[in-house]
């Protein structure tokens, strides 16, 4: 099923969804890790305030390096991930 033009639902026959449960039990039980979901890419107004954070970090660096203090390396921004959440 489709929603908003993006997948959003599979249906499928139930002994299908055992068997499928069934393999993620078998790996939870070999220690295997699920795989990691991949960052769904910046929207282009995601990307430009990521820059512009960027370049103001990057402007008070300059300033304090032409100042004559010591730089900081900044800290770094854990990742945010925004997800759509069906209605």
């Amino acid at each position: 099923m489709v929603e908003d033009g993006e997948p959003a639902y599979v249906v499928l026959p139930y002994r299908e969804y055992e068997r499928l449960l069934e393999g993620c039990e078998e790996k939870k039980e070999a220690g295997i890790p699920p795989k990691e979901k991949t960052p769904e890419p910046l929207t282009n107004y995601e990307l430009l305030e990521k820059i512009n954070r960027d370049i103001e970090i990057w402007k008070a660096s300059q300033e304090k390096a032409e100042e004559g203090v010591a730089v900081e390396k900044p800290l770094e921004e854990p990742d945010i991930q925004i997800e759509r959440i069906p209605y």
